[in-house]
């Protein structure tokens, strides 16, 4: 289960590289990922980018030769479903708009859609699991 989880972690740094890095630009840190993920994506981000220098880029036309980050940047599926884990009581958290709020207990693990729960994660108070 940790090697599905891990490699599931994998993809989506692959998939959404540029869209991660974007804050952490002059940072040697982020807050999205872990230090090890961090540099994963950063050295792929170069290394890809250096790729594709080297064996497109320079060979096309002046015209064609810069990439628009913004065209480029995949953003990951806030509406994806993630497992999460409790690390401090919450009381009346909205997850599901047509529902009533819930109240989430410590060391309970539950599936939401990833953005209602994106402020607690910011907070610490739950963690993806």
């Amino acid at each position: 289960m940790a090697t599905d989880y891990l490699r599931t972690r994998i993809k989506k740094i692959e998939k959404n590289t540029e869209y991660y890095l974007e804050d952490e630009k002059d940072s040697e840190t982020s807050s999205k990922l872990s230090p090890a993920e961090f540099i994963f994506a950063r050295d792929l981000y170069r290394n890809t980018h250096s790729y594709l220098n080297e064996v497109a880029l320079k060979h096309m036309p002046a015209a064609f030769q810069n990439l628009d980050k913004r065209k480029s940047v995949t953003k990951p599926n806030l509406n994806t479903f993630v497992f999460f884990k409790v690390k401090e009581d919450c009381d009346d958290v909205l997850i599901d708009p047509r529902e009533s709020p819930v109240d989430l207990t410590r060391d309970e693990i539950h599936i939401s859609k990833f953005y209602p729960i994106s402020t607690l994660l910011e907070d610490g108070k739950v963690k993806l699991f």
